[in-house]
């Protein structure tokens, strides 16, 4: 519901034109998970300031973690999901001192 009056006082006050582009960033930001949500499904803070700067990326981004608590992204430059999960990973390889290797744990902002 509170989506819905957004996007409804959004078109009243921009017009028709560019309401889907401005409702899609409103839902971004409405989505956008809590602090606490990110350390639960990413174990620990330590990449609490990455996950939110890949948050702002938009589609065909990718999000890697190790249970050393290194991480790794990729933003949204990729033609494919498939290149940004690549990148991720090797990002995330490249910073990982031990543990797990690195894997995706989100693909363009929803939990894996």
């Amino acid at each position: 519901m509170k989506k819905l009056l957004t996007i409804l006082l959004l078109t009243s006050l921009t017009g028709c034109g560019d309401v889907i582009e401005k409702a899609s960033d409103i839902i971004d930001i409405l989505n956008k998970p809590s602090k606490k949500q990110i350390v639960q499904h990413l174990g620990s803070a330590n990449c609490l300031k990455e996950y939110y700067d890949y948050w702002d990326y938009s589609s065909n981004k990718a999000f890697a973690t190790s249970s050393d608590e290194s991480c790794g992204w990729s933003g949204s430059h990729h033609e494919t999901i498939e290149a940004a999960k690549k990148e991720a990973v090797e990002y995330c390889e490249q910073n990982r001192k031990g543990g797990t290797p690195c894997k995706v744990v989100d693909v363009n902002g929803r939990w894996l």
